[in-house]
């Protein structure tokens, strides 16, 4: 998807002056290089809300909240918000009130401070993740910044990367049994791939009415078509505490299984209730909030069930492909400075088929 360029001097456009420089990079400022051997890196979630009153970034900042209090070591990155009006952050979400730097001030300006230090130690990177420009650090300061950027990731357990949907996410979706989606996607863009076919699960805020599942389930029969080996978990929200979100669940699951093959996880369901508005308003997590309430519980347990796992408990049939050894696998920053020309093209839109149809649309007359 395209995103608006910054104003101002692109960093293409200053990239030259560095390359071209005599000036060697401030290596004082650059930790060692991480122990090789059996060395495991962070564990890699992204994470995506699918539901418009609720932005992924307080999602990913409570969730982190509640597995640094489980004396785990979280890194947190943002990636760019997609231009359909997204004003919070994964700073403002932790309820510090600081915007993100540029990443071309990392570039030219004097400053190193590729990390900040949130609440209960979280480490946040200071710049928005975007591979393209991760890559063009990397090949400007290849033994500086991006270096400290490895550094960071491979000492920390938990990398959770705040993602957001593409605008068309929050549209009604085409109606009508085979509707082909593509005119109206419901799909991420191929930066978005990138870090999911790294992530070891994809964490999804899903809302819970009908035409809005059945576009939740696009999203991820477009991911597991791009990704086939991604697992995938989902987490329900709905506007107000109603029965049957089980089933609804279920529907979901029982969808993926019969049409794509695959297991969904689940981690239960919020309620868009006062507490949650007020963390929007005020940027204060739910989880540092003095009043507890069903909402905090849920974040907790799926902290819980997030900090526990492994590689060895993901299952085989989410494994479509060998996996390399923990010790050896490729940290995510390292992926991401990969050349923009080794991305694979896209795959056309998949769409939903008759049966596929039919089959969510007992969810309306249940």
């Amino acid at each position: 998807m395209d995103q608006k360029r910054p104003k101002g001097r692109g960093i293409e456009e200053i990239a030259h002056f560095f390359f071209s420089s005599g000036t060697a990079p401030d290596e004082s400022i650059t930790p060692r290089d991480p122990p090789k051997g059996n060395v495991p890196s962070a564990k890699i979630f992204a994470l995506v809300s699918l539901v418009e009153a609720l932005p992924t970034p307080l999602f990913t900042s409570n969730l982190a909240i509640e597995m640094a209090a489980r004396q785990k070591k979280v890194l947190v990155a943002d990636t760019p918000p997609k231009a359909d009006g997204h004003a919070m952050n994964i700073f403002f979400a932790m309820g510090m009130g600081r915007p993100f730097t540029p990443i071309e001030q990392f570039l030219t300006g004097k400053t190193r401070e590729v990390v900040a230090s949130g609440p209960l130690g979280i480490r946040i990177l200071s710049f928005p993740l975007d591979p393209g420009r991760v890559a063009l650090l990397r090949s400007i300061h290849p033994g500086g910044l991006f270096r400290t950027l490895i550094h960071e990731e491979r000492i920390n357990d938990i990398f959770l990367v705040n993602m957001y949907p593409p605008a068309q996410a929050f549209r009604r979706s085409p109606a009508g049994p085979g509707r082909d989606f593509g005119q109206d996607p419901i799909l991420p863009d191929q930066n978005s791939f990138r870090i999911f076919s790294e992530a070891l699960e994809i964490l999804l805020l899903v809302p819970s009415d009908l035409e809005k599942v059945k576009s939740s389930y696009y999203f991820v029969k477009s991911v597991l078509r791009e990704c086939p080996q991604s697992s995938i978990g989902i987490l329900l929200c709905h506007t107000e505490a109603v029965e049957g979100m089980d089933a609804i669940f279920g529907l979901l699951t029982e969808a993926a299984t019969k049409f794509l093959g695959r297991k969904l996880k689940g981690y239960g369901h919020l309620v868009l209730d006062r507490q949650i508005y007020l963390s929007l308003i005020q940027g204060r997590p739910l989880c540092r909030m003095p009043i507890k309430d069903q909402n905090t519980s849920v974040f907790a347990e799926i902290a819980k069930k997030i900090s526990e796992q492994t590689l060895d408990q993901t299952p085989l049939s989410n494994l479509m492909r060998p996996s390399p050894p923990e010790a050896n696998r490729q940290l995510l920053l390292e992926a991401l400075s990969a050349p923009s020309l080794a991305i694979k093209p896209t795959r056309p839109h998949a769409s939903l088929s008759i049966e596929e149809d039919t089959f969510l649309n007992r969810l309306q007359l249940s």
